[in-house]
């Protein structure tokens, strides 16, 4: 002989008890948001010098130190920041190491957002990040190593390019204009470093790109959980007590 209750007394009976799934829940929701809060502005790690805009164009001048360390067999040349786009469509340089495109540039060009280096043949190999240009804000890593990789990180959205032979200068580095290109018309801060480990380069994105992960990962979750929260607290009140169904019977079979 099994018992067998009815379903509506089961239902209630669940329901009674669903405040233990919606304090976890909206605990699970809070603790996400806190961190959220706290890591949204959460910035590279700290590795060089910084510059900014605000004042109009910096004029850095000769910084042969930097691109020296491109000369190493694993040099590299470490730039990040963030920029404000307030329009597109036409030509804006953003930063630059040198002039006339021999050295290392980042620009605008109408739609495109792309990284210029100069090469050993003469020539210039331009690395543009996919998709249109908007008007808006941008986080951006770049980073160049001397055996010509190239790492362009966007917004999270990151794009590796395998350059040829690199030959960049640094007699000019300059932030709010690059490449001959008309003033920029939004604001700019860079943070600069070159070194002769790109291991220490490496890791600082991997640091980065790890936080930016999980932040994503509580953004997707955190929709769901006050859904699920949300829907069970519509059937009433979780906190008080439900009569019994008095009409409800134990079913013997």
């Amino acid at each position: 002989m099994t018992e067998k209750r009815p379903p509506n007394v089961l239902f209630n009976e669940i329901f009674r008890k669903r405040y233990f799934v919606i304090i976890p829940l909206l605990i699970l929701f809070l603790a996400g948001w806190t961190f959220n809060r706290t890591t949204q502005n959460s910035v590279f790690p700290s590795h060089g010098e910084v510059f900014e805009n605000s004042r109009g164009i910096v004029n850095v001048g000769s910084r042969k130190d930097l691109c020296d360390q491109l000369l190493k067999p694993n040099g590299y040349l470490l730039l990040n920041g963030s920029l404000t786009l307030t329009e597109v469509g036409n030509a804006q340089g953003f930063w630059q190491t040198d002039d006339i495109e021999s050295g290392i540039f980042f620009e605008l060009d109408n739609t495109l957002i792309r990284i210029g280096v100069a090469l050993a043949d003469g020539t210039t190999s331009r690395s543009a990040l996919i998709g249109d240009a908007y008007a808006g804000q941008y986080d951006y890593v770049v980073l160049l190593q001397g055996n010509g990789k190239l790492d362009l990180l966007i917004n999270q959205t990151k794009s590796v390019f395998q350059l040829g032979k690199i030959d960049p200068t640094c007699n000019n580095l300059r932030i709010g204009m690059g490449n001959e290109q008309e003033t920029f018309s939004g604001s700019i801060t860079t943070e600069v470093s070159a070194g002769a480990d790109s291991s220490t380069a490496i890791a600082f994105i991997n640091t980065y790109t790890k936080w930016w992960n999980i932040q994503n990962k509580l953004n997707q979750l955190g929709r769901p959980v006050i859904f699920v929260a949300g829907l069970l607290i519509v059937f009433g009140n979780p906190f008080k007590p439900q009569k019994q169904d008095e009409e409800s019977q134990t079913e013997l079979v």
